[in-house]
């Protein structure tokens, strides 16, 4: 289903033009024309997952793309967040063709645009740690150089009724020049106002943090 940069819930109406944070639209320029920028859209078919919550993708170009809030084998529209001299860094904000496992992420912050914390809330359970042992073998094949392919690995819940949320016992917020905390989006020092953060353990979500208003940091 095509997501939004814009809102918190997904598109429900393919071909509406895609806006970013604060609403400006985005701008489209054929990367075969010329040299990709934060904020160009592009059409990719992704690749496989890889550390890091992204899959990989390459551009008509060859350009290597690792874009978020994508699945093996997705094809997409993404927008440019970061690039360097070798690769880029994207969202994907419009699924063309779904892959088998994805769902609406449950917390309306696991988004294109929104916080950072969460990788793979859009797949299924059994998807993501279908993931995560395929990312585990690929960090051993790479660093320790073993064959993958004779490697079993399985990602257990962590509790038989496991839901994949309200598990984590340690949760670092970022505090705003307002004295209010949020979260920060991914690969930015730019806060996300949130409600409950559905991952943390129930003690954390009683402390309430982001509800209240405490003293702005220095400067």
């Amino acid at each position: 289903m095509p997501y939004s940069l814009a809102g918190l819930a997904p598109r429900t109406t393919p071909g509406r033009p895609i806006r970013p944070p604060g609403g400006t639209m985005v701008r489209v320029r054929n990367e075969r024309t010329g040299s990709l920028a934060p904020g160009d859209m592009v059409g990719v078919a992704v690749g496989e997952a890889v550390h890091g919550g992204s899959c990989v993708a390459r551009t008509s170009t060859g350009l290597v793309l690792f874009v978020r809030h994508a699945l093996p084998g997705e094809q997409l529209r993404a927008v440019i967040t970061q690039t360097t001299t070798t690769f880029a860094r994207a969202d994907a904000v419009e699924i063309l063709a779904a892959a088998p496992g994805r769902v609406n992420a449950p917390c309306p912050y696991a988004r294109p645009g929104g916080c950072g914390g969460c990788d793979w809330q859009h797949a299924t359970l059994p998807v993501q740690r279908q993931i995560k042992a395929q990312v585990i073998k690929q960090q051993f094949s790479r660093i320790a150089a073993l064959d993958p392919t004779s490697m079993a690995v399985t990602v257990e819940p962590l509790q038989p009724d496991d839901a994949g949320l309200g598990w984590r016992t340690r949760v670092r917020f970022a505090v705003g020049k307002d004295g209010r905390a949020g979260v920060y989006r991914h690969r930015s020092h730019e806060i996300v106002r949130i409600g409950d953060c559905l991952i943390a353990h129930q003690l954390v979500t009683e402390a309430a943090v982001t509800c209240a208003r405490g003293r702005a940091p220095a400067g």
